[in-house]
């Protein structure tokens, strides 16, 4: 899929025009149609969903703001391009947050939503492509720390993922880790099965941790 064919398909939503560019864009970052360091043409853009430059202008501005965009003076704006360094802090972030979210969520999974990430790490195992696998990814941490029922949590935690999820969809060295991570997140649902709040936090921290190494691994040999 194309950027041009993603805002194609969501045209026709009932939505503000605002929010409707920043979901498309949001969802092009994370899918990889758009590279980190990209630039994003105002013009373009309002071309490509037949609106004027206004509404585009408050999207990129609104993207900036949670990181996804960079917008640089006299010279427009761009994808979000991350050092390892960066990326490294971000995780460092991330763990305490979505560790917390996990213990939170852990006396009200119920048997239903344990079976909805089993289903996901199931589809996971037949994933070789990278936007899919990130989709997915992306799916299984939504449906851990959902039942914890706090909002503002799960909006924080959810802006510091975009930040990171496009490069598990476009550097190739991430990828070939895919079965490491499948092995993580096996042993998180292990021990959420067995009602394991200690045992979860712990796999769900190594499994962050090691992720946030391979992404800025990656990033390193990238820029050697």
């Amino acid at each position: 899929m194309t950027l041009t064919e993603l805002a194609q398909s969501r045209l026709g939503q009932r939505q503000n025009t605002p929010d409707l560019i920043v979901e498309v864009l949001r969802e092009a970052i994370g899918r990889g149609l758009l590279q980190p360091g990209q630039p994003l043409s105002q013009a373009e853009l309002a071309h490509e969903f037949g609106v004027s430059t206004i509404p585009v202008r408050e999207a990129l501005r609104r993207l900036e703001a949670d990181g996804l965009v960079a917008l640089r003076y006299n010279r427009g704006a761009f994808v979000t391009e991350l050092s390892a360094r960066e990326v490294r802090e971000l995780y460092e972030i991330r763990i305490p947050l979505e560790t917390l979210a996990l213990r939170l969520a852990m006396p009200h999974f119920t048997g239903k939503q344990l079976e909805k990430l089993e289903g996901i790490l199931l589809e996971l195992d037949t994933v070789v492509e990278g936007s899919r696998w990130a989709e997915l990814d992306r799916g299984f941490h939504v449906a851990l720390y959902e039942p914890c029922q706090r909002s503002r949590l799960l909006d924080l935690i959810g802006k510091l993922r975009a930040n990171t999820e496009l490069y598990h969809s476009t550097l190739t060295a991430v990828a070939h880790q895919y079965p490491e991570c499948q092995a993580d997140h096996r042993e998180v649902l292990r021990q959420c099965e067995r009602r394991d709040a200690k045992g979860a936090t712990r796999a769900l921290e190594h499994h962050l941790w090691q992720a946030g190494e391979r992404v800025a691994q990656a990033i390193e040999q990238r820029t050697l």
